[in-house]
């Protein structure tokens, strides 16, 4: 079986060249830092945005402020696309909703 994760990131290295945009990890934070999520865009391009981080908890509030902005829908711009941990693909088996009762306004 091929290396997926390495595909991907030999291919969002070779489609973005010298681009940058912000936030745009190193090949070296691609490589190193545990926790690497591709992200999908709705620009047509087909390009991956890429983020790094050194815990998987690191994504619940970026997700979950996803969820709360209607962003999961296929009228955003940006989507989770795949998730790797230490270079393995992982998959997200399920969200917990955490609800406390409302404040009065």
């Amino acid at each position: 079986m091929a290396d997926i994760f390495m595909e991907l990131v030999q291919s969002y290295e070779r489609g973005l060249g010298t681009e940058q945009y912000s936030g745009r990890p190193s090949l070296s934070d691609l490589l190193n830092r545990p926790v690497v999520v591709f992200w999908s865009s709705n620009d047509k391009t087909g390009r991956y945005t890429v983020s790094v981080h050194d815990h998987i908890d690191e994504l619940h509030p970026i997700l979950l402020d996803m969820i709360l902005a209607s962003k999961v829908t296929a009228s955003s711009t940006r989507r989770l696309s795949r998730i790797f941990v230490k270079q393995k693909p992982v998959t997200v088996k399920g969200v917990k909703l955490i609800i406390s009762e409302g404040e009065s306004k």
